[in-house]
């Protein structure tokens, strides 16, 4: 048999998963069995077994230590982009067994195998390849979008968890529009997410996307009052008095689009508006004059402990502005009980602490 039909018939039994026939060809020391196919897009018999999905033919392939397993074809897809683009696991974890397997060799639009697992939605894939420290696994898109952000921007809690927690991954990287992970989650209120993130330390809550709206603010806008309250609660660092390049707060931004949209509403839907909105407006001036008590009722309200330290004295001036504040409040929120009376006052307890300490 002439070498090029030789090679021809190699490459026929690849592509159609003939095993035994593979193995009687790479007998032959002569045949080039990394040959690349002109009429099928540059692809090598270790290709086409791979996007076939023959694990046995790659397992043989894999063996034979003339192979090249990084040689790409037309559009510079490796055969372990395209076992990872097809979700074919049980080859993704032969591949990456393999020493010099470029395992970020992206293709000609830039999306490398992670990646490209990634969008098709291959989870496995995708867990198996953030448990390898070979893979970049921060790579941003032509948006500037991370996975990450991407797990954040539509609800992918268990994938967002492995990357939260993963070092090489920047947890605030921001988007070209400005928007970090947290500000999308915030944004298409994602409220497990939200609630994931606010648990970690490294992650900004105030970052602004462009035109100066940060988390809470578009939060507001949205009229999501369950994420205002988290970020409220968790985050003592949080800033209400942040202003957009138009010099608006959110409280601003807010009372401006309750007065200024009614026309296209009906009369019922505006109420309803108008309801989630004042409360909204509330939280925010009571968390504004006295944040410590509007966050010790907010966590009692939501189930949240805060801070605790079982001995501590107060001044009696402390306990009657405690209690005075306490009965203004609980008209707008539900009466706390007696635990978030204890948290209330440790809370205060540790910031007249604080405050002595600084003075």
């Amino acid at each position: 048999m002439p070498p090029l039909e030789k090679t021809r018939q190699f490459y026929l039994a690849c592509l159609t998963g003939k095993r035994d026939q593979v193995k009687q060809f790479l007998e032959d020391k002569t045949l080039d069995i990394n040959f690349q196919d002109k009429v099928d897009y540059n692809q090598t018999p270790l290709y086409i077994a791979c996007q076939e999905a023959h694990t046995e033919v790659v397992r043989l392939l894999l063996k034979d230590e003339r192979i090249e397993i990084n040689v790409s074809n037309r559009y510079n897809e490796t055969p372990f982009y395209i076992a990872c683009a097809s979700g074919y696991l049980a080859i993704v974890e032969l591949l990456l067994k393999e020493e010099k397997l470029e395992v970020n060799r992206a293709d000609i639009n830039g999306l490398t195998p992670f990646w490209i697992a990634y969008l098709s939605g291959h989870t496995k894939i995708v867990k198996l390849l953030i448990h390898d420290k070979r893979t970049m696994v921060d790579e941003f898109d032509k948006n500037g979008k991370t996975p990450f952000y991407i797990a954040c921007q539509y609800g992918l809690y268990e994938i967002a968890t492995l990357l939260l927690n993963d070092e090489r991954v920047d947890v605030n990287h921001a988007s070209n529009s400005g928007e970090t992970p947290f500000y999308i989650a915030c944004k298409n209120y994602r409220i497990e997410i939200v609630k994931l993130l606010l648990e970690n330390e490294n992650i900004d809550v105030n970052t602004a996307r462009h035109g100066g709206w940060t988390p809470l603010i578009s939060a507001c806008y949205n009229g999501d009052l369950d994420i205002v309250q988290l970020i409220l609660v968790k985050r003592e660092g949080v800033d209400i008095t942040a202003k957009d390049r138009n010099g608006k707060t959110a409280i601003d931004i807010i009372k401006e689009r309750l007065e200024g949209e009614r026309r296209w509403e009906k009369a019922e839907d505006f109420k309803k508006r108008e309801i989630k909105y004042q409360k909204i407006i509330d939280l925010l001036e009571s968390f504004e004059k006295n944040p410590n008590e509007t966050r010790a009722l907010l966590r009692n309200k939501l189930g949240i402990s805060g801070k605790f330290e079982s001995s501590f004295s107060f001044s009696f001036s402390f306990s009657f502005s405690f209690f005075s504040n306490y009965y203004l409040f609980q008209k707008d929120i539900a009466a706390a009980s007696i635990f978030s009376i204890i948290v209330l006052v440790s809370d205060n307890y540790f910031q007249l602490k604080d405050d002595t300490i600084v003075s």
